[in-house]
């Protein structure tokens, strides 16, 4: 069984998961870690929420192994690097950093007729609508639906594949409306992407530690080995995809494709569709845009939240 060898990340472990508490380990170490955790005095009572969650995923997806992503440039690089090998991103020669993603012809956009708000009442997730109508604003699932679609499609769907746990922040964290949240997944692309996207590393487990957070779990839908080769090295499921999204739970899930409205969970799904719900619970409002400017080459962000005013500079 590995050992941990020191406070790689740099935070303390005491009161955070120690899923975490080593970047990369096989899931039969993890799982003889939970088991033995409560003799060794390793593990709390009840478990963190960010922990648990992990553990929820891996025990459903059954991954060959997990990583715990940093959001660090060595890591990013690493990644791209991976990809490359792999076939799924070329590098463009013209222009430093940038490359090119093929994907399958299949998977080329956003599926609203299988992205999903899943509510205990229908009214609260479309608007009404006549009899055996197909509903024009949105998409209804049930509790119970929700849960047979789900064990259709995610147990085992990671085996042979690295779950990369991926915790990230939509907006710096610091700030008062910066919200958290953590995705698992099997797709590197994907960290690659969330790393741009949002923040990602170890400066995000403060926000983490109230459960506050939104669950976000994705899976491209092609455990190993592969059952045939994918068009252009992109592996999906566009058979199978579905965008699943449950407000009262903060929970995100997605399975079966790799473009980016519906596997960058932290873009459409959370700072949209979620964030306006808990906006409605929370007493703000939810959009897609940033009041910004920059001068001199210092960045400047004003934020007005319930009558406070920030106005904050050199924002990273």
């Amino acid at each position: 069984m590995p050992t941990s060898s020191g406070n790689k990340l740099g935070f303390s472990p005491q009161g955070l998961p120690l899923l975490f508490e080593r970047a990369v380990f096989t899931l039969a170490w993890a799982e003889s870690l939970l088991l033995a955790g409560a003799a060794r005095g390793a593990l709390a009572a009840r478990p963190p929420p960010a922990r648990d969650f992990v553990e929820e995923g891996a025990r459903l997806c059954r991954p060959r192994a997990l990583r715990l992503c940093d959001g660090s440039e060595e890591e990013g690089r690493e990644l791209l690097r991976g990809l490359q090998e792999d076939g799924t991103l070329l590098p463009l020669p013209k222009y430093e950093n940038c490359w090119l993603a093929r994907m399958d012809p299949r998977d080329m956009a956003r599926v609203e007729s299988h992205t999903v708000l899943v509510t205990e009442r229908e009214r609260d997730a479309v608007p009404p609508r006549p009899q055996n109508r197909t509903p024009q604003l949105g998409n209804w699932m049930s509790p119970q639906q929700l849960e047979q679609a789900l064990q259709q499609r995610f147990p085992s769907c990671m085996e042979g594949r690295t779950m990369y746990i991926i915790p990230f922040s939509v907006g710096p964290p610091l700030l008062p409306l910066a919200k958290a949240g953590v995705q698992l997944t099997d797709s590197p692309y994907v960290v690659a992407s969330m790393r741009i996207m949002t923040r990602v590393g170890h400066q995000i487990f403060p926000l983490l530690a109230t459960g506050d957070f939104v669950r976000c779990l994705h899976s491209v839908g092609w455990p190993l080995p592969l059952r045939g080769e994918p068009v252009n090295g992109w592996p999906c499921d566009p058979k199978r995809t579905l965008v699943t999204h449950v407000p009262t739970e903060r929970r995100i899930a997605s399975f079966g494709s790799g473009y980016g409205g519906n596997l960058l969970l932290g873009k459409k799904c959370f700072a949209l569709r979620i964030a306006s719900r808990m906006a409605r619970d929370e007493g703000w409002l939810a959009e897609h845009m940033l009041l910004g400017g920059s001068f001199l080459g210092s960045s400047l962000v004003i934020i007005v939240k319930k009558g406070k005013l920030w106005v904050l500079e050199n924002i990273r």
